[in-house]
């Protein structure tokens, strides 16, 4: 990545400020004070939206996020709707695969005990009551109707 000096955000400035129409008899530490964070976050922007996903070209190819909404995004978004913690997310994501507790406490490297707890806990703040209602959340959240089909 290239490095932006100060002399090429003075420069830029003092472009600008010529295109915008300001005299050039502004004191440069007047320039250096608007223009240099002016230009940083411009470029921050920029660098912002060009690593953005295009969310249309992540459709077609993410046979698992049909809207671009991965599993771990749609259990999150769950888990911050019932204020799951951080275990707890880990815990529904796991379940939302299809995971026994069994493997869940493996997985984390917790007792089966404890991945049960986790559950308890999990199915007790989202209101709901079997494994196969995770499922069926996580999906229609990623936009997965519960026969497979995406919603439009």
């Amino acid at each position: 990545m290239p490095v932006i000096t100060l002399e090429f955000c003075m420069v830029v400035v003092g472009w600008l400020l010529m295109l915008a129409g300001v005299p050039p008899a502004l004191p440069p530490a007047l320039v250096f004070a608007f223009g240099v964070p002016t230009i940083l976050l411009l470029i921050a922007a920029l660098l912002g939206m060009a690593r953005q996903p295009n969310l249309s070209a992540t459709q077609s190819s993410q046979s698992d996020a049909p809207r671009g909404i991965t599993r771990s995004e749609a259990c999150g978004r769950i888990a911050t709707h019932a204020g799951l913690t951080a275990r707890e997310t880990e815990v529904l994501e796991l379940l939302s695969q299809g995971n026994s507790l069994n493997r869940v406490g493996e997985l984390l490297g917790i007792a089966p005990s404890s991945a049960r707890t986790y559950s308890k806990i999990v199915y007790q703040k989202t209101g709901m009551r079997s494994r196969q209602e995770i499922i069926d959340a996580v999906a229609g959240e990623m936009g997965i109707k519960p026969d497979g089909k995406t919603l439009e």
